[in-house]
């Protein structure tokens, strides 16, 4: 699955970077590696991340990779049970505090992410688990959002991914500036109490 995160991370570093060219290179790669599906998969989930327009646009320059139309419709429709369900599965004993933090904020927000985000795209199986914590752990570092990081970071811990390989992918892509991977690990550290993590 490391493979398959380094792919995904080629791909968003490469939208990151509005590298139109390396996106699309990217993108045939892990179309071709681990399929059209899989590569469809990530850019809806790249939308929770980085917003519809980016969304679309990736998927422009993946059209090529993208073999055959896309499905008619989605088969997961609106079920905020199922959403809350998955939301209080991967946050565990942090669910109640993190959602009341987030009604704080503002409670229809609340609602839009556990309908949608945990709902209707984190539900789908498409992704492992794994991999969709993984990338969003990057995603949400090149964005400087580390309240959210930490709270991902707990999820990927709960989830049994190992500390160093939480470490190691800050290096994937050569995506992360030095200061965010520097940043990054030393959350990592105090979230797992030791030096080396």
């Amino acid at each position: 699955m490391t493979d398959l995160l380094a792919r995904l991370a080629a791909l968003a570093a490469a939208l990151d970077r509005g590298d139109d060219q390396a996106a699309a290179a990217a993108a045939a790669e892990l179309a071709a590696t681990d399929g059209p599906e899989t590569l469809r998969e990530a850019l809806r989930q790249l939308h929770l991340f980085r917003g519809f327009p980016r969304a679309l646009h990736a998927l422009g320059l993946a059209a090529d990779a993208l073999a055959g139309p896309p499905p008619a419709a989605d088969p997961t429709g609106a079920d905020p049970e199922r959403g809350e369900a998955v939301f209080r599965r991967l946050y565990g004993p942090d669910a109640e505090m993190v959602l009341d933090r987030i009604r704080a904020l503002d409670p229809v927000l609340a609602d839009w992410i556990l309908d949608h985000a945990y709902g209707r795209v984190i539900a789908r199986e498409v992704l492992p688990l794994t991999v969709r914590e993984r990338l969003a752990l990057l995603l949400l570092a090149a964005d400087g959002c580390w309240n959210q990081w930490r709270s991902h970071a707990r999820i990927a811990l709960r989830l049994g991914i190992p500390p160093d390989r939480l470490a190691a992918d800050l290096e994937l892509a050569g995506w992360l500036d030095p200061a965010t991977r520097g940043r990054a690990a030393d959350l990592l550290r105090d979230l797992t109490g030791g030096p080396d993590g």
